[in-house]
């Protein structure tokens, strides 16, 4: 799970360098804007996940 969260991190701020470097077009740059929007949400979905695991692992004692 940690390599996700590390993965979508990484696409993230190379979407952002890709725009900054080849000054894309306008549609360009909002489909790029629309996958990092997207990867923000799996981040957050994988977030949750974690946080939901640890909670488990506590409540039947198994840290």
């Amino acid at each position: 799970m940690l390599i996700m969260l590390a993965l979508a991190a990484a696409c993230h701020a190379l979407a952002d360098e890709t725009a900054r470097a080849h000054r894309l077009a306008p549609g360009d740059l909002s489909r790029l804007e629309a996958g990092a929007a997207e990867l923000e949400r799996l981040h957050a979905l994988g977030v949750a996940q974690r946080d939901e695991i640890a909670y488990e692992r506590r409540f039947f004692g198994m840290d």
